[in-house]
């Protein structure tokens, strides 16, 4: 630390008076504004209300950055550098003396070493001695005001608030405008009718309740009025006439065409075929039985033992993209049999056509169903043999079953052995008058 005139000042500040001019510091020690201490301290307070009157680096360049200090010849850089000279070893904060020196030092970098160039550093900060905000704003006509503005509010919540946009407090909900604009006759206590507290619109008509519970007020009237509006609710239903019957749907075609359909386009082994593609279908899904993909036809290939040095399954794939509509995935029953074909006159080149479809045929009928190779089976031996074999049952579970593992039902319930060798208890049922009815006759003892 090195003094000026009697003041404590930093080394940078001093070799700036020195060799710079003195003046600036008599200047600084004569010109101290009362705002400029509460312009620093609210660049100190912005982001950070509760902050101590200490200001960073970040907030030091948003200070030379709104007060446009920062601007030919200086720089962004320039306001880091008069930072680093000016806070303590050590700290990242300056205070008020330091933030001064700051200035006087931007002071000589801007306006050079006029004797009036702390007097212009002062004017610049006074043009905008607070920190700008340059966050989004709330839209003045947005939904926001919309919902706040209690001069749009009706009905009942209208009553809520005053003409100045106050809230009523209870007097606000006590009797609140039901309808039309007219106050309901609610008033505090208890509600001796349903008039009290519904809407004045809806009070008209044959169907209003009014009727029925002006004389709610007893206790006996309240199962009169439930009556009177069940008799009323009974008569609207016999008045209504029953709805005619709808039309019974007809059922569902099923995908799989019947014998004597069969008969009449080919005989029974079209059916069987037809039968033999709605299995393959439902593989795996047994909903479907419509459609197949290259999957399930690959899979009937294989099964019927169709594949061979002459028919491959790379054979059979392009055989599928051929026959599938374009932009599908799956085939349907006509689409498979013109698979069918394909593939007999590729394993039989040698066959006629109706020869070749006939032998294939004859292969998929014999070897009619999906095999189930690949899935696993439950192990004969597993957990799950052990737990569902009666005869290892003991106590209370072996008496729920005979001999021959069938259930006893309620037999095996109501009075069950507890214990010794399945002794039976007491206990058939109803209540417990002694606890010898229900505990094991080896407890007795």
């Amino acid at each position: 630390q090195r003094r000026v005139h009697g003041e404590k000042v930093s080394v940078s500040f001093f070799l700036l008076c020195v060799f710079v001019s003195s003046d600036i510091f008599e200047i600084y020690l004569i010109m101290e504004p009362e705002w400029l201490q509460s312009t620093f301290e609210s660049f100190c307070a912005f982001g950070d209300r509760g902050a101590a009157p200490l200001l960073d680096n970040a907030k030091f360049a948003k200070f030379a950055r709104d007060t446009k200090i920062v601007g030919a010849p200086v720089t962004g850089t320039d306001v880091d550098l008069v930072f680093a000279k000016v806070k303590g070893k050590g700290e990242r904060k300056i205070n008020y003396a330091q933030f001064k020196e700051a200035l006087v030092m931007l002071a000589a970098k801007k306006f050079g070493s006029a004797p009036d160039a702390y007097s212009k550093m002062l004017a610049l900060v006074e043009r905008s001695n607070a920190p700008a905000s340059s966050g989004t704003v709330a839209e003045s006509g947005g939904i926001l005001d919309k919902l706040t503005d209690t001069s749009l509010y009706t009905g009942a919540h209208k009553e809520r608030f005053d003409g100045s946009g106050q809230g009523r407090g209870l007097q606000g909900r006590d009797s609140v405008a039901k309808g039309g604009g007219v106050v309901s006759r609610a008033g505090a206590g208890a509600v001796s009718d349903l008039s009290q507290i519904t809407r004045s619109n809806l009070k008209k008509g044959p169907t209003s309740l009014s009727g029925a519970t002006k004389a709610a007020a007893s206790p006996g009237s309240v199962t009169s009025g439930v009556a009177s509006l069940r008799v009323t609710e009974e008569a609207k239903a016999e008045e209504t006439s029953e709805p005619a019957a709808r039309p019974a749907r007809s059922p569902a075609r099923s995908p799989v065409r019947s014998t004597e359909e069969s008969d009449q386009s080919g005989g029974s082994e079209a059916s069987s075929l037809d039968s033999v593609f709605a299995t393959f279908c439902s593989f795996g899904d047994r909903s479907n039985t419509t459609l197949m993909d290259n999957a399930k036809f690959v899979k009937l290939a294989r099964d019927c033992r169709l594949l061979d040095s002459k028919l491959t399954q790379t054979d059979v794939d392009l055989i599928f993209s051929k026959v599938k509509p374009r932009t599908e995935r799956k085939i349907e029953y006509h689409h498979f049999q013109e698979g069918l074909k394909q593939m007999a006159a590729k394993k039989y080149p040698s066959k006629t056509p109706e020869e070749a479809l006939r032998a294939v045929t004859a292969l998929v009928l014999q070897n009619g169903a999906p095999s189930a190779t690949g899935v696993s089976k439950t192990s004969a031996t597993g957990i799950f043999s052990k737990l569902t074999d009666t005869s290892q049952y003991t106590g209370a579970h072996k008496e729920r079953f005979d001999s021959s593992g069938q259930g006893r039902g309620l037999a095996g319930r109501e009075s069950v052995g507890k214990g010794g060798g399945g002794a039976h208890t007491g206990y058939h049922g109803g209540n417990v008058s002694d606890l010898s009815q229900i505990t094991r006759s080896n407890l007795r003892k």
